[in-house]
């Protein structure tokens, strides 16, 4: 994933690079390489930094991961992206999944 190491710089604000690699368990050096982009880290491995060093759940770190894939795909717009995190998640009424499918449909066949 490439713009993980720019979600974790960002997510660890003021954390000492030290204490975040103790609590994930890696090596300082190792998440700053991560960080600056010239480490790209698998999915399992960003889950567990994320998971570890902020205690965040899984529904939660994964959330933050797929938001970062449709980053790198492409998708910059935020808005966009928690929405298209939220249908793919279905976590919107099916109501507006349906008025997003004919708003889809309708763009395709204009």
């Amino acid at each position: 994933m490439k713009s993980f190491g720019r979600l974790l710089k960002r997510l660890r604000g003021q954390t000492s690079l030290e204490t975040m690699a103790e609590r994930a368990g890696l090596e300082a050096d190792y998440l700053a390489q991560v960080e600056a982009g010239q480490i790209l880290v698998e999915e399992k491995l960003a889950r567990q930094i994320l998971r570890r060093g902020f205690d965040l759940h899984r529904p939660d770190a994964d959330r933050l991961l797929l938001g970062i894939q449709l980053y790198d795909l492409g998708l910059k717009d935020n808005a966009i992206r928690q929405l298209v995190i939220a249908v793919i998640r279905k976590e919107t009424p099916a109501d507006i999944q349906d008025e997003l499918r004919q708003l889809y449909e309708r763009s395709r066949a204009a």
